[in-house]
Protein backbone atom coordinates (compact mmCIF):
# COMPACT_ATOMS: atom_id res chain seq x y z
CA UNK A 1 0.00 0.00 0.00
CA UNK A 2 2.72 2.19 0.86
CA UNK A 3 4.23 1.67 -2.90
CA UNK A 4 1.40 2.20 -4.90
CA UNK A 5 1.14 5.71 -2.47
CA UNK A 6 4.48 6.41 -3.26
CA UNK A 7 2.95 5.83 -7.67
CA UNK A 8 4.72 2.48 -7.99
CA UNK A 9 3.43 -0.47 -9.85
CA UNK A 10 2.97 -3.69 -7.38
CA UNK A 11 2.36 -7.37 -8.21
CA UNK A 12 2.17 -10.38 -6.11
CA UNK A 13 3.83 -13.17 -7.25
CA UNK A 14 2.55 -16.54 -5.39
CA UNK A 15 5.60 -19.59 -5.81
CA UNK A 16 9.26 -18.88 -6.20
CA UNK A 17 11.69 -19.61 -8.81
CA UNK A 18 14.78 -21.99 -9.20
CA UNK A 19 17.41 -19.13 -10.53
CA UNK A 20 17.16 -17.14 -7.30
CA UNK A 21 20.50 -15.16 -7.18
CA UNK A 22 20.37 -16.54 -3.30
CA UNK A 23 20.29 -19.60 -1.62
CA UNK A 24 17.26 -20.58 1.08
CA UNK A 25 17.86 -22.97 3.99
CA UNK A 26 16.26 -26.83 4.49
CA UNK A 27 13.53 -24.61 6.81
CA UNK A 28 13.30 -21.81 4.19
CA UNK A 29 10.43 -21.30 1.61
CA UNK A 30 9.37 -18.28 -0.44
CA UNK A 31 5.94 -18.40 -0.67
CA UNK A 32 5.38 -15.11 -2.55
CA UNK A 33 7.48 -11.87 -3.64
CA UNK A 34 6.37 -8.49 -3.98
CA UNK A 35 7.36 -7.12 -7.40
CA UNK A 36 7.97 -3.16 -7.13
CA UNK A 37 8.61 -0.42 -10.44
CA UNK A 38 7.76 2.25 -12.52
CA UNK A 39 5.41 1.65 -14.95
CA UNK A 40 3.91 3.36 -17.67
CA UNK A 41 0.33 5.14 -17.46
CA UNK A 42 -1.37 3.17 -19.99
CA UNK A 43 -1.09 -0.47 -20.38
CA UNK A 44 -0.17 -2.07 -23.21
CA UNK A 45 -2.46 -4.78 -25.44
CA UNK A 46 -0.41 -7.21 -24.02
CA UNK A 47 -0.99 -6.23 -20.57
CA UNK A 48 -4.51 -5.27 -21.08
CA UNK A 49 -5.11 -9.15 -22.84
CA UNK A 50 -3.07 -10.82 -19.99
CA UNK A 51 -4.98 -8.95 -17.28
CA UNK A 52 -8.46 -9.77 -18.90
CA UNK A 53 -6.95 -13.28 -18.86
CA UNK A 54 -5.92 -14.11 -15.58
CA UNK A 55 -7.85 -11.32 -13.30
CA UNK A 56 -11.99 -12.07 -12.07
CA UNK A 57 -14.01 -9.52 -11.64
CA UNK A 58 -14.27 -7.87 -8.29
CA UNK A 59 -16.63 -8.94 -6.19
CA UNK A 60 -19.16 -6.65 -4.63
CA UNK A 61 -18.38 -5.91 -0.57
CA UNK A 62 -22.13 -7.20 -0.39
CA UNK A 63 -20.83 -10.61 -1.71
CA UNK A 64 -17.90 -10.55 1.10
CA UNK A 65 -20.04 -10.61 4.23
CA UNK A 66 -22.76 -11.82 5.86
CA UNK A 67 -25.00 -9.34 8.53
CA UNK A 68 -28.54 -9.60 10.10
CA UNK A 69 -27.82 -6.50 11.73
CA UNK A 70 -28.00 -2.47 10.70
CA UNK A 71 -24.01 -2.03 9.52
CA UNK A 72 -21.76 0.82 10.48
CA UNK A 73 -20.31 3.07 7.96
CA UNK A 74 -17.08 2.13 9.55
CA UNK A 75 -17.64 -1.50 8.44
CA UNK A 76 -18.75 -0.55 5.14
CA UNK A 77 -15.81 1.51 4.26
CA UNK A 78 -13.57 -1.63 6.02
CA UNK A 79 -15.11 -3.74 2.95
CA UNK A 80 -14.70 -1.17 0.46
CA UNK A 81 -11.04 -1.84 1.21
CA UNK A 82 -10.78 -5.47 1.22
CA UNK A 83 -12.37 -5.08 -2.35
CA UNK A 84 -9.40 -3.81 -3.29
CA UNK A 85 -7.09 -6.11 -1.75
CA UNK A 86 -4.93 -8.27 -3.72
CA UNK A 87 -5.72 -11.64 -3.71
CA UNK A 88 -4.68 -14.75 -5.85
CA UNK A 89 -6.30 -14.53 -9.01
CA UNK A 90 -8.62 -11.86 -7.29
CA UNK A 91 -10.42 -14.86 -6.14
CA UNK A 92 -11.14 -12.96 -2.94
CA UNK A 93 -11.63 -16.08 -0.63
CA UNK A 94 -11.95 -14.21 2.52
CA UNK A 95 -15.74 -14.25 4.19
CA UNK A 96 -16.35 -11.75 7.08
CA UNK A 97 -19.41 -11.26 9.32
CA UNK A 98 -20.78 -8.00 11.92
CA UNK A 99 -22.68 -9.83 14.16
CA UNK A 100 -24.22 -8.73 17.32
CA UNK A 101 -21.97 -5.44 16.88
CA UNK A 102 -18.97 -8.16 16.31
CA UNK A 103 -16.72 -8.66 13.26
CA UNK A 104 -15.23 -12.08 12.18
CA UNK A 105 -13.63 -13.00 9.37
CA UNK A 106 -13.16 -16.37 7.79
CA UNK A 107 -11.21 -18.30 4.57
CA UNK A 108 -12.46 -22.08 3.94
CA UNK A 109 -8.87 -23.26 4.21
CA UNK A 110 -6.06 -21.59 6.16
CA UNK A 111 -3.51 -24.28 5.41
CA UNK A 112 -3.82 -23.40 1.51
CA UNK A 113 -0.58 -20.97 1.99
CA UNK A 114 -2.03 -18.39 -0.93
CA UNK A 115 -5.43 -18.72 0.80
CA UNK A 116 -3.39 -17.55 4.10
CA UNK A 117 -1.23 -14.83 2.34
CA UNK A 118 -4.85 -12.86 0.72
CA UNK A 119 -6.54 -13.87 4.57
CA UNK A 120 -3.79 -11.28 6.28
CA UNK A 121 -3.81 -9.00 3.34
CA UNK A 122 -7.93 -8.90 3.64
CA UNK A 123 -7.85 -8.56 7.35
CA UNK A 124 -4.97 -5.65 6.87
CA UNK A 125 -7.02 -4.11 4.40
CA UNK A 126 -10.14 -3.92 6.64
CA UNK A 127 -8.31 -2.68 9.28
CA UNK A 128 -7.05 0.62 7.51
CA UNK A 129 -10.42 1.23 5.67
CA UNK A 130 -11.84 0.64 9.13
CA UNK A 131 -10.30 3.20 10.49
CA UNK A 132 -8.45 1.27 13.21
CA UNK A 133 -8.58 -1.32 14.87
CA UNK A 134 -7.12 -5.02 15.94
CA UNK A 135 -7.77 -8.52 14.84
CA UNK A 136 -7.54 -11.76 16.92
CA UNK A 137 -5.15 -13.88 15.69
CA UNK A 138 -6.02 -17.12 13.37
CA UNK A 139 -9.30 -17.92 11.60
CA UNK A 140 -12.58 -16.35 12.52
CA UNK A 141 -10.56 -13.86 14.91
CA UNK A 142 -12.71 -10.75 16.24
CA UNK A 143 -11.80 -7.47 15.08
CA UNK A 144 -12.09 -4.94 17.85
CA UNK A 145 -12.65 -1.23 16.22
CA UNK A 146 -10.46 1.29 17.49
CA UNK A 147 -10.82 3.98 15.54
CA UNK A 148 -7.75 6.52 15.19
CA UNK A 149 -7.66 10.16 17.14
Amino acid sequence: MHATAMGLGTCWAGGSRSDMPFSLGNDEAIVCSILLGNVDKEESFKERLMKSATHLKTKSAEDMFTSKDSIPNWFLNGMKAVQKAPSAVNRQPVMFSFENGKVSATVKDISNTLMAIDFGIAKLHFELGAGGGKWEWGNGGIFTHEPAN
